[in-house]
Formats: structure tokens, sequence, C-alpha cells
């Protein structure tokens, strides 16, 4: 992909960006959660991002057991019913 960009477009700049979770909530009462105590715990994710399978690896990375995922639209808001 990065040869077929560059050749697209010689000498423009290619920025190269990475998800990091730097943290979690409970829906239930919207409290922060420490990141180091999530670790081997089970999740399913619910998120409104363009790429949910980056959400995916990133919860894994952080040490997360991801037992589903409810991807929405991209940008759609996130409720208690959702």
């Amino acid at each position: 992909v990065m040869r077929a960009v560059r050749a697209a477009a010689p000498g423009v700049p290619i920025v190269r960006t990475r998800l990091a979770i730097t943290g979690a909530i409970r829906l239930a009462d919207r409290k922060a959660v420490d990141l180091e105590s999530l670790k081997g715990k089970s999740a399913v994710i619910l998120c409104a991002v363009g790429n949910p399978s980056s959400v995916r690896r990133s919860a894994e990375e952080t040490g997360l057991r991801v037992l589903g995922m409810k991807p929405l639209k991209d940008h759609a808001r996130i409720s208690k019913s959702t």
C-alpha cells in the first residue's frame, strides 16, 4: 500500500497513526476503570469507529479477552439503550 501511495503522490508526506487505549469506563455507572485491572478479563466491545477491528486489536493488546463486538456506524451516538 505504501508503495502505491508514494507512486501516486511522490513527495507528499505520509503519516501513520495507531490507536491506543488510554482509558475505559463502565457504561452502567460511567466510572473510570483502571486498565491494569482489565488484564485477563473478558469483554464485549461496543464501538462507533470506522475500523472496529483496530479497536478489537488494541483491546487484546491491553490484555482483554474479547468475547464479542458490537460495532456501530462511525461516530454513532452511544447511549444506555444502545
